[in-house]
């Protein structure tokens, strides 16, 4: 596995594809990520590509994308996004497709590991179909008392 790093450069491309994508809400989400500390950011952004490699790990290790050591590993990703923004089941579906199917994105997870892109977007997909039952369900719920 090549080791990678997110760099001010790469966060702002981000940021840039961000602004154009989703204007105003995507504004709000890089004003919270400048009220960080610069150590702050560095230990979310190390956290997050530390997650990526343990991801790459089990999939190579024949983890599936639905495999409770993988599920786990999206769930802190998922965790790790309330640092940028509060990001629905919509925005999680979003993400894992542009992991797969966006060059810039792709291209990331590719340094990390070639495989990387279409097992973590599958693994997002799977992870987002469990919420979306979840909430329906929690909504059925309600509608029944």
């Amino acid at each position: 596995m090549i080791k990678t790093k997110n760099t001010k450069q790469v966060m702002d491309q981000y940021e840039t594809e961000a602004i154009k994508r989703w204007g105003e809400r995507a504004e709000s989400s890089i004003e919270l990520w400048k009220s960080y500390t610069n150590d702050q950011r560095d230990l979310v952004l190390q956290a997050m590509d530390e997650n990526y490699k343990v991801i790459a790990q089990l999939m190579h290790e024949g983890a599936s994308m639905d495999s409770p050591e993988v599920q786990e590993r999206v769930r802190i990703w998922h965790e790790q996004l309330y640092y940028f923004y509060e990001p629905s089941i919509e925005i999680i579906e979003n993400l894992g497709n542009m992991y797969k199917n966006e060059s810039e994105f792709r291209n990331y997870y590719e340094k990390i590991d070639p495989e990387l892109p279409d097992f973590f977007g599958d693994s997002i997909a799977y992870y987002a179909d469990i919420l979306a039952t979840k909430w329906l369900e929690s909504q059925e719920l309600q509608l029944k008392e």
